[in-house]
């Protein structure tokens, strides 16, 4: 893997290890989400970044899935990977600060976006 790759990863197991801290505080719910949807995003450039291709400006988590499973294979929970994009765009505003469809995460759904984040970064990193 490149440096560029290898920053990629670093700053992904950056917002992991957020998530490991968060884990817990229902108060902090949307912003252990965030972090899950940094680390996998992060994770998924560094893996398209490490091809050769150019990075894409986006933070959609399905697109960048789409274009990751053509370099390397990865299982990932297309529904869970919806739903850390929705709380994504919903964290960059203040309105909305992070829900999902059906409300603010709670401690449950931290639980499932951080197994997730935490799973893509392991398969990313070996």
């Amino acid at each position: 893997m490149n440096g560029m790759a290898q920053e990629w990863l670093a700053r992904a197991l950056e917002d992991l290890k957020t998530v490991e801290k968060l884990l817990g505080d229902e108060g902090l719910a949307n912003v252990a989400a965030f972090h899950s949807q940094q680390c996998i995003e992060k994770c998924f450039k560094g893996v398209i970044e490490a091809s050769g291709q150019p990075v894409p400006r986006v933070h959609d988590l399905i697109r960048l899935a789409g274009i990751v499973a053509e370099i390397l294979t990865i299982p990932v929970d297309e529904d869970t990977l919806i739903e850390l994009s929705t709380v994504y765009l919903g964290c960059r505003y203040p309105a909305a600060t992070g829900f999902l469809p059906s409300g603010k995460p709670d401690n449950e759904a931290v639980e499932r976006f951080y197994r997730t984040a935490s799973q893509i970064y392991k398969s990313v990193a070996e």
